[in-house]
């Protein structure tokens, strides 16, 4: 009889387990979602801020970032970019979307579409605003209880630029004895 109802317990458990186990890992799965989309959220803020902490606090310590062209960058490379961009920006804005999203155990793996703009003088003192949309794969892994970007590979990018209070250029003489025009 004892053995009988530990027999049945099991089987009750492992029923419970075969039943259960989809919607955990579909619930691990949303949290880990949300978390990230959080990390972007916070980007999302920090950016306009130029809080270069707040970015680089989502990026793992051994983060690789690769271009379009196949050139890698780490965290620090990264962090010497945007604190080198901080120093010419006047304003700036981030917003990234999640397009695709699979996590399995500790580690996800998502498809992002990102834009970032940002207004500052060009090499002539000219006021431009750039904008850049790109879509990147990217890694991120659970370490500790946060999870953070380890890898992002740009798929594809591009750049649009606009310039503000665009004035008109020299131009130049056909001859040496024809005068100059504005």
């Amino acid at each position: 009889m004892l053995l009988r109802r530990a027999l049945c317990t099991a089987w009750l458990a492992l029923a419970l387990v075969a039943v259960a186990g989809p919607a955990v890992r579909a619930d691990a799965a949303s949290s880990a979602r949300k978390a990230i989309q959080a990390a972007y959220d916070r980007d999302t803020a920090a950016y306009p801020r130029l809080d270069l902490k707040e970015v680089l606090s989502n990026c793992a310590p051994d983060f690789i970032g690769i271009d379009e062209k196949g050139k890698k960058q780490n965290r620090a490379d990264l962090k010497r970019l945007l604190m080198a961009l901080r120093k010419q920006v006047r304003s700036m804005s981030y917003h990234a979307r999640i397009d695709k999203f699979a996590a399995k155990g500790r580690s996800a793996t998502l498809t992002v579409s990102e834009r970032l703009s940002y207004t500052g003088p060009d090499r002539n003192r000219r006021l431009v605003t750039i904008t850049i949309d790109s879509t990147s794969d990217e890694t991120w892994a659970l370490r500790g209880k946060r999870w953070l970007r380890t890898l992002s590979k740009t798929t594809s990018e591009r750049m649009q630029t606009k310039w503000h209070n665009r004035r008109p250029h020299l131009v130049l003489p056909a001859s040496p004895a024809a005068p100059h025009t504005q």
